[in-house]
């Protein structure tokens, strides 16, 4: 499941300003999907990574989950076409990560993938 909790980390460690999220597709079939929003040690939470990677290999993930889109997204041919649910995950990942996810693809093939905002 996508830990936004490590992905946080990496974004403040590595300065990156926008994120691509790919296979999508992976994800059509499925009722709901859970995100990791935080972590579970020694009774108490975290909304960051423990500094120990002895202490990471012990958290219990905390989820939250959305509904899935359980539709098949390979016939989509434009950002409008997203399904309802796949644009309220995308929403719902920036606004855990504070920061925009520009390219979306939805399979290895190049016209899978969309610019959700235009870089030039």
């Amino acid at each position: 499941w996508f830990d936004t909790v490590l992905v946080s980390h990496a974004i403040r460690l590595s300065g990156v300003t926008s994120l691509a999220l790919t296979k999508l597709d992976v994800l059509d079939q499925l009722p709901t999907i859970k995100i990791c929003t935080g972590y579970q040690l020694d009774g108490q939470k975290w909304t960051f990574p423990p500094p120990c990677i002895e202490d990471l290999e012990r958290v219990t993930p905390i989820y939250e989950q959305v509904e899935g889109w359980q539709t098949n997204t390979s016939e989509i041919k434009k950002l409008e076409e997203f399904p309802k649910n796949v644009r309220l995950f995308l929403n719902r990942l920036e606004s855990l990560l504070e920061i925009s996810i520009d390219i979306v693809s939805f399979g290895p093939e190049r016209e899978k993938t969309w610019k959700r905002k235009s870089f030039f």
